[in-house]
């Protein structure tokens, strides 16, 4: 199973990113394998649609779960549609916590969207 974090860098000990479509990279941890990787997040610079190409990238990776911050209802009709759970990071610091965080099941999966996420 693969788990993607929203993130400002490239590692785990980077800084989790509070924006879901517009971060700069997904940490992607791989539970066979015990490997982190990281995909650059190219949505980023999109005028609209971000959080569907965000999703899309996700899936390429064959990302099944992404930890992350609220997200809008159009990102996450995208995650429902590719079959992607994400779920809140909370108080996270670092991708390696939230996946400690996930990992001793301490989080919540999203299941409603936020209005005007936008900032």
């Amino acid at each position: 199973m693969k788990i993607a974090v929203t993130s400002v860098g490239k590692t785990e000990q980077d800084a989790v990113s509070e924006r879901f479509a517009r971060c700069n990279y997904f940490v992607i941890y791989d539970s066979e394998t015990l490997v982190f990787s990281a995909v650059e997040n190219i949505a980023k610079e999109e005028g609209s649609g971000a959080g569907n190409k965000a999703v899309k990238i996700l899936s390429d990776n064959e990302v099944s779960i992404v930890l992350g911050p609220k997200v809008g209802p159009n990102a996450l009709e995208a995650l429902d549609a590719f079959e992607i759970k994400i779920y809140d990071f909370k108080n996270a610091k670092t991708p390696q916590d939230a996946i400690y965080q996930y990992l001793g099941k301490e989080l919540e999966t999203i299941t409603t969207p936020v209005k005007n996420k936008h900032k």
